[in-house]
């Protein structure tokens, strides 16, 4: 018996591989002719200045050079030794660490510029002096607070005026850290362990901490004036 079923009409509709060609000619149907190029509008903005390649890179942070007029120094490994920015000069901090064990239990970790009759008074000046260097010849950003204090035997550094969309990653859920943060900190503490000598069985000849201040998770201070209905 044959079939009465009617034939099925496929749509004339194109899949996904040959939607791009359909379209494309029904946009030549209904609009004549066009073109791939986009439309491009004179910008009267000036085109930002890239940092120097060895800046620190995280959102806000300025530098006090686009790189042009500093003269880098590097090792045969391109290891950045030294930057030279005019009469300024800044040596990048270094620390020798020696082993003398094959497990690496036993070891001493002494900076480039350890000298063991200096004053921890007088350290905090110098890791300010060598802060301000770094500053000037673009290895710290320069739109940033840096304060030394020194007391008791250590020697303190603080970070503040980082804003609080570049201390976090945007991306993270869980409100870690900017990388370039880390990058920050790393080289702060570098500057200030310059001077120190430390072993893995003797305290080190000055403690301390460099710390980055986060100002979205200082709270805010109550009111220090008491309600007019208690002052008498």
């Amino acid at each position: 018996m044959p079939s009465t079923t009617a034939p099925l009409r496929l749509s004339r509709t194109p899949g996904p591989v040959n939607r791009k060609p359909f379209n494309e000619s029904r946009v030549r149907r209904d609009h004549g002719r066009f073109s791939f190029k986009p439309r491009s509008e004179p910008s009267s903005l000036p085109a930002p200045t890239a940092p120097p390649d060895y800046a620190v890179d995280a959102p806000g942070f300025d530098s006090a050079t686009g790189g042009g007029d500093v003269i880098v120094t590097r090792d045969e490994d391109n290891q950045i030794v030294s930057l030279t920015r005019g009469d300024v000069s800044f040596i990048v901090p270094r620390v020798e660490r020696q082993r003398f064990d094959r497990w690496g239990d036993e070891w001493i970790d002494t900076g480039d510029r350890y000298d063991p009759a200096l004053t921890t008074g007088e350290i905090a000046r110098k890791v300010e002096l060598d802060i301000d260097a770094a500053r000037a010849v673009g290895w710290l950003p320069d739109n940033l607070d840096y304060s030394v204090t020194n007391s008791a035997g250590q020697v303190d550094v603080a970070v503040d005026g980082i804003p609080p969309d570049t201390l976090h990653d945007p991306s993270s859920r869980w409100r870690t850290r900017h990388p370039g943060i880390g990058h920050l900190h790393q080289r702060v503490n570098d500057i200030r362990l310059r001077y120190q000598r430390s072993s893995s069985g003797n305290e080190p000849t000055y403690a301390g901490q460099t710390t980055i201040i986060d100002r979205s998770r200082v709270p805010a201070f109550p009111s220090l004036t008491a309600p007019a209905h208690l002052v008498r």
